[in-house]
């Protein structure tokens, strides 16, 4: 490999990073400002939380509100059947696992 040629990918890789940031700087507003415009419609004192990104979480459990889950009996079933699902893939797809 030449100079010019290593000058050359490092530029590419350092376009494909500076484009991967770019995009992710646009879905991070894009995300923020969804979840700022939701908590303002429902009257949130801590609006502004949306744009702090693990206050986030707390924001969208506010926007959310409480969620009844059901019966602990259903939520064991659920997660017995989860895991047998998994096991059976292992079984039948060994590359997956």
């Amino acid at each position: 490999m030449t100079e010019v040629q290593g000058v050359g990918a490092l530029l590419a890789v350092g376009g494909f990073i500076l484009l991967f940031l770019l995009l992710g700087l646009v879905f991070y507003i894009l995300f923020s400002l969804g979840l700022y415009t939701m908590a303002k419609r429902r009257d949130l004192p801590n609006a502004w939380l949306a744009w702090i990104p693990f206050a986030q979480i707390y924001t969208m459990g506010e926007v959310i509100g409480p969620v009844k889950l059901g019966s602990t009996c259903w939520l064991l079933y659920s997660a017995c059947r989860f895991c047998l699902q998994f096991r059976y893939w292992g079984q039948s797809f060994p590359w997956l696992v």
